[in-house]
């Protein structure tokens, strides 16, 4: 399983914890959203273009698997999760558009890459050694997504306590 983590450090958390415990869900909620959107951003930055070469290559049963004719780039969401003691943010394709990016990066390879197959036969070559494009847009857009968070959470202590 491929995972990107973009962990709070303990100053968001106290900034929550300025707020009425009743009111801390919603403030959560924002900010989790809030530190999200750099993150796709940049995942919308650095996804794979496909090109015409690549869309003739196909068979007709894969050409009509998937809605080709949507770029990945315009796929790619967000979507909270929330748990009992907090939340979890996905950032990828959104399902149907979506399902057509390759996930396969340390599935069976051990961070060696994948084995190349042509029309169903390997080639014996080992492709995509490099990290894949959803962890390095998360990687990248850290910062940027502890700031968002850190500011929701700010706008929220404001507007709910002298509002």
């Amino acid at each position: 399983m491929m995972e990107a983590t973009v962990s709070f450090e303990k100053r968001g958390m106290d900034l929550l914890d300025q707020l009425p415990m009743l009111l801390r869900g919603t403030a959560f909620d924002k900010a989790m959203r809030a530190a999200a959107k750099p993150v796709v951003e940049k995942a919308k930055e650095l996804a794979p273009q496909g090109n015409d070469a690549d869309r003739k290559k196909r068979s007709k049963k894969q050409k009509a698997s998937a809605d080709w004719n949507v770029r990945l780039r315009s796929t790619i969401t967000s979507k909270l999760s929330k748990r009992e003691n907090g939340g979890t943010v996905v950032v990828g394709p959104s399902w149907p558009r979506g399902n057509k990016a390759h996930f396969d990066w340390g599935i069976r390879s051990f961070g060696k890459g994948r084995e190349k197959v042509l029309w169903g036969k390997r080639t014996g070559e080992v492709v995509r050694n490099e990290i894949h494009w959803l962890k390095r847009a998360g990687d990248l857009a850290k910062e940027q997504a502890i700031a968002a968070f850190e500011e929701e959470v700010r706008r929220a202590i404001a507007e709910l306590t002298n509002g």
